[in-house]
């Protein structure tokens, strides 16, 4: 399937490595401008010097999710760089194999911090950028099918961090 996105402006979380690599590379082949985020700021910035067509086309961001204001500096360093958004693609996630009977608290709040809570402030700051500049725009959540059929001891906190979040 071919799709289109010249002139359009995506951030991909998570994007250095994996699933949000691969996604951020299909945007950037359809045309799109592209802010890849990841707490790995040295792969980051590889994944952006591979996939840029020209200087200013993918920009690599280093941010850890988890912080309290990552989604607001992840918004305004895309706004800063490109201008708008028009996609944000929540990726950014940690899976840590623990089963629950020994699962730290300080552990199980860092996996809700990164794929829960950093996921719905880093939309809630791109959806207020969407609005603003009056075209909308799309926010995909990356959620799991584990969340719904557990694939293995050790992934409660992911799988329960993971289902669909609108």
């Amino acid at each position: 399937m071919s799709i289109e996105l010249e002139g359009k402006i995506a951030v991909v979380t998570g994007g250095a490595t994996g699933i949000g690599l691969g996604i951020a590379k299909r945007f950037a082949e359809a045309g799109a401008k592209v802010l890849i985020v990841d707490i790995d700021g040295k792969q980051a910035q590889f994944a952006a010097d591979n996939l840029s067509k020209s200087s200013d086309s993918v920009v690599a961001m280093q941010v850890d999710i988890a912080q309290e204001d990552a989604g607001e500096r992840i918004i305004a360093k895309c706004i800063e760089t490109f201008k708008t958004i028009d996609i944000l693609v929540n990726n950014a996630g940690i899976f840590p194999q623990v089963p629950m009977l020994e699962m730290a608290p300080d552990l199980f709040d860092k996996v809700y911090r990164i794929n829960l809570k950093g996921l719905a402030f880093t939309a809630k700051a791109a959806a207020l950028k969407m609005i603003e500049g009056g075209k909308g725009g799309k926010i995909i959540n990356i959620a799991s099918i584990d969340a719904f059929h557990p694939s293995m001891i050790g992934l409660a906190a992911y799988d329960a961090s993971k289902q669909t979040f609108s």
